[in-house]
């Protein structure tokens, strides 16, 4: 009777490990911007077909080119995408001229991808967190990386999305062109420093 007690003490125990197991669906890695300035290199794995290497566009981050590779061949292709496209880091968080900081928040169905330039704080943009309409409940988000090229006008992140039930998370990358004027601030901390104007400059039309 007591084996038996000890048995299903163990059962109980071992079933909320179970029930929190978490299926990495998605993950990227930033490897670097291309040194013409016209891409990055993400490493990328999807349960459903491996591990590759994904060549993306600055503008927009779409995918342009990608290298799947099994094991034992990464070092290889590794050495062929430094060869080709001589990949730089940028400035992680903080733009490169130190002007701005990039931060992460939920705020209800967005995580938010947040400008810091001191002492205010700005919305840039949001991504959608992944919803159970039918329960009503919202998963989490979570800023992993935040990359700004050499020339600190576009901004690369990548975001960790985990679904409403927390059994799954899925990584999700986005290239975006940077502006001080796109930023939804806050609060108004008096007039912008010089360079930093809240309305478009001529020429741009506000796209």
């Amino acid at each position: 009777m007591r084996k038996a007690l000890v048995v299903l003490g163990l059962l109980l125990l071992a079933a909320p490990l179970r029930a929190a197991t978490v299926e990495n669906r998605i993950t990227y890695e930033f490897v670097g911007f291309t040194e013409d300035g016209e891409s990055f290199i993400v490493k990328k794995y999807d349960y459903n077909t491996g591990w590759a290497y994904s060549l993306r566009s600055l503008i927009d981050g779409t995918q342009k080119e990608r290298f799947e590779f099994q094991e034992g061949d990464e070092e290889a292709l590794v050495k062929k995408l430094k060869r080709k496209h001589k990949p730089v880091e940028g400035s992680r968080t903080k733009s490169p001229d130190g002007r701005f900081v990039v931060m992460g928040a939920e705020d209800g169905k967005y995580l938010d991808v947040l400008v810091m330039e001191k002492p205010r704080i700005g919305r840039f943009q949001d991504v959608p967190l992944p919803e159970d309409k039918a329960k009503k409940t919202l998963g989490k988000g979570l800023l992993k990386t935040a990359m700004w090229n050499p020339a600190g006008d576009y901004l690369v992140v990548i975001v960790q999305l985990t679904g409403p039930a927390g059994d799954y998370t899925e990584d999700q990358v986005f290239s975006w062109k940077f502006r001080g004027w796109k930023v939804k601030w806050f609060r108004d901390e008096g007039e912008k420093k010089d360079g930093g104007a809240e309305k478009p400059p001529e020429g741009e039309g506000g796209e």
